[in-house]
């Protein structure tokens, strides 16, 4: 088993913004939704639209914990494998509570396609 790097874990949605594609090397494992956060971004980034949904999925499966940010991250990601783009609901919901890095983050596979 290819043993992943911390940036690929921590940081996955940076590695996917210059096409690294090590970002991918393993599905996150646990519960964290930064983590699940971080690779369902980078999914999106680098036009891996299966495994985009299969971490919204499991994003939206947190939202009973209390983490409304994974859900409306699960909702962007919709948002963006549909093709909506920043205009969709879920880019609304992260820019209505001030996540508006997020959702530019999220939009930049539609402005690089």
């Amino acid at each position: 088993k290819t043993v992943q790097s911390p940036a690929a874990l921590w940081w996955p949605d940076a590695l996917a913004a210059v096409g690294d594609r090590s970002a991918l090397s393993d599905e996150p494992t646990g519960l964290s939704p930064h983590v699940w956060t971080g690779y369902a971004t980078a999914c999106v980034l680098l036009g891996e639209r299966e495994r985009a949904l299969d971490a919204a999925a499991r994003l939206e499966a947190m939202v009973a914990r209390g983490t409304w940010l994974a859900g409306a991250i699960a909702e962007t990601i919709r948002d963006e494998v549909a093709g909506r783009g920043p205009d969709g609901p879920g880019h609304r919901r992260l820019r209505e509570r001030g996540y508006i890095g997020r959702s530019q983050v999220l939009s930049m596979r539609a402005s690089r396609d």
